[in-house]
């Protein structure tokens, strides 16, 4: 769960930083919808803290490192989006 939504944002910041975009209001509520899913998973004991904390570093840096990779390397995986 934390896997997806840490590549979900992990995404749009790679997306908005190669397009020059401000995504601070977006990311406000993607952080926000984080922390619940987090704090969910943490109450109903399903995962650790450190499962939590690390799928969602894992999601997020794999995402935002692709992005700009195929950018720099000129992929055109991403020119639909870019």
């Amino acid at each position: 769960h934390m896997l997806g939504i840490g590549s979900l944002l992990g995404g749009i910041l790679g997306v908005c930083y190669i397009k020059g975009i401000d995504p601070y209001f977006l990311f406000m509520v993607l952080f926000i919808l984080a922390g619940l899913l987090g704090s969910a998973r943490l109450t109903l004991k399903r995962h650790t803290a450190a499962q939590v904390y690390a799928g969602f570093l894992l999601g997020f840096t794999i995402t935002f490192a692709c992005i700009l990779c195929a950018v720099l390397y000129g992929i055109e995986i991403l020119k639909f989006i870019l």
